[in-house]
């Protein structure tokens, strides 16, 4: 040692280490290896069984396992590949491409908020105000803030418009409810069990079993249906 340096060595020559004012180097023959400079804060490691090296400093920094897999960054990006199938590519609050071949892609913009994702039977497109699900063939739903349809063959219907909301279940069950301008209207159909509908605020209508039995009021007047 020395008041600027100090380094040792031990185990037959396999285990050294030296540091200065500037830099150090640490290593265990032939496992691993270290270097850092004290200046830029730059370190560098490499570890040989696994075929390991990084890279690093504060401002970038590179590192490979095996070869295979492979991770460069910097204060605007960062890329990280696993050979052959994974990539993600990442640009910072501007946009990112990720995808697993050939099973997933997804694409993401920051600026605009759109976000694109492909998968064996599956898309989506989405937005800061619309969205596109496709689950194919079982899952279709198209959606925007005024409107949006949403079915789940053949379970399942949902329509949303401006002036309605329309649910069908299957087998059998239909309902309807009115938006907007139709806001306190509604419509619903247990086929054949029961009926009722609301055709406008206070005007009510039901009937059982296809209208064997049934009431309904309009306005002052009311009705009775038999048979």
């Amino acid at each position: 040692s020395t008041p600027d340096s100090l380094w040792w060595y031990a185990a037959a020559g396999l285990l050294f280490s030296h540091d200065t004012p500037s830099s150090s180097f640490n290593c265990f023959v032939p496992l691993w290896f270290h270097h850092r400079d004290k200046a830029t804060d730059a370190r560098t490691l490499v570890i040989p069984p696994l075929l390991h090296y990084a890279r690093t400093s504060p401002d970038r920094s590179l590192s490979t396992w095996f070869l295979l897999l492979w991770h460069h960054s910097n204060v605007t990006s960062s890329t990280t590949i696993g050979l052959p199938l994974v990539y993600d590519f990442h640009s910072y609050h501007q946009s990112r491409f990720t995808m697993v071949v050939p099973l997933f892609f997804r694409y993401r913009n920051d600026t605009s908020g759109n976000t694109t994702t492909i998968a064996p039977l599956f898309y989506r497109r989405s937005g800061p105000t619309d969205s596109t699900t496709i689950g194919f063939p079982l899952l279709w739903r198209f959606w925007s803030e005024e409107r949006s349809t949403t079915v789940v063959f053949p379970f399942y219907v949902g329509v949303k418009r401006a002036t309605s909301d329309t649910t069908y279940v299957f087998p059998n069950v239909y309902y309807r409810k009115g938006r907007g301008s139709e806001t306190g209207t509604s419509h619903l159909f247990v086929f054949p069990f029961w009926e009722s509908e609301v055709k406008r605020p206070g005007d009510t209508m039901w009937e059982a079993l296809l209208g064997i039995v049934g009431w309904e009021r309009i306005g002052r007047n009311r009705f009775l249906k038999l048979l």
